[in-house]
């Protein structure tokens, strides 16, 4: 699940289930417009206000691998 602003948010989802098998990603928007969340299994893997910056698709990509 990733929790953010479009269309940064949309773009990430599409390369993770592009880059991914078997990945279902859904999207909700953020009640802070400066958030980005993205969330595996329930698991807070990237927070964006925790980061201090926007997340790249390559390492949300590895991260999730690391989770499946």
């Amino acid at each position: 699940r990733i929790l953010g602003q479009q269309p940064l948010a949309a773009g990430l989802a599409a390369e993770l289930e592009k880059n991914l098998e078997d990945v279902e990603v859904d999207l909700e928007r953020s009640p802070k417009q400066s958030e980005l969340a993205v969330f595996v299994n329930g698991e807070l893997i990237f927070s964006r206000l925790e980061r201090m910056r926007y997340p790249t698709a390559p390492e949300l990509i590895a991260a999730c691998r690391q989770r499946q």
